[in-house]
């Protein structure tokens, strides 16, 4: 998963919604599960801060968290304007 707009050619990316990296302070993050065993996490562009674990516990929050985002961003995706007009200003945006 992958904040921003650089390019990554591996494996299945998404893209986490903008305004909601925004709003979470996750620009220039990527999270990496590699082989549902190990997961990294890393930040920043000039000055890079990375975590890499085997932790299972971790990388199950990492898949998880990986999971939801393919799936909302599937659902939203169908949604059509109608639906997406009924959700609160502040819910709207995260998706814009």
């Amino acid at each position: 998963m992958l904040t921003g707009h650089a390019d990554f050619n591996l494996g299945q990316v998404v893209r986490h919604p903008q305004r909601e990296t925004e709003l979470h302070r996750m620009q220039e993050t990527i999270i990496v599960v590699a082989d549902e065993r190990e997961f990294l996490i890393a930040m920043g562009h000039e000055v890079t801060s990375a975590t890499v674990t085997t932790n299972a516990n971790m990388v199950l929050i990492a898949r998880q968290f990986i999971w939801m985002e393919l799936f909302a961003q599937r659902i939203f995706a169908r949604l059509g304007d109608d639906l997406l007009a009924m959700l609160a200003p502040e819910d709207r945006n995260v998706l814009h």
